[in-house]
């Protein structure tokens, strides 16, 4: 896989860089994010709610590894309308979270 210069998503108030140790842009880690995305496990639109937190060994929703007790965990919530209307969450690493962001927006 090519890689092309580094990018950096926002988050909230602050930047969070997507790129690798080599400060180039981690295309496996957008690419998951993409994959997530077409394929369905991950909304594409705005979440209801965002909130971070530690983690807890819940795996994540876009790159599958543990989110460990020294990571930081994002947690998104996007609500379902109509009837008995359930809640869906989804538990990412900030770094996942903030590629999610960037290639939510992109597609």
């Amino acid at each position: 896989m090519d890689e092309i210069p580094g990018e950096t998503g926002t988050v909230s108030w602050w930047t969070v860089s997507i790129n690798g140790r080599d400060g180039r842009r981690d295309v496996a880690l957008c690419t998951l994010a993409r994959q997530a995305i077409c394929s369905g496990r991950l909304p594409r639109r705005d979440p209801d709610r965002t909130w971070g937190s530690n983690g807890a060994g819940a795996p994540c929703a876009v790159c599958g590894r543990p989110i460990t007790p020294d990571h930081v965990k994002y947690t998104v919530q996007f609500d379902q309308a109509g009837w008995g209307a359930s809640v869906d969450r989804f538990q990412l690493h900030l770094r996942c979270f903030a590629a999610w962001e960037m290639e939510r927006t992109q597609l």
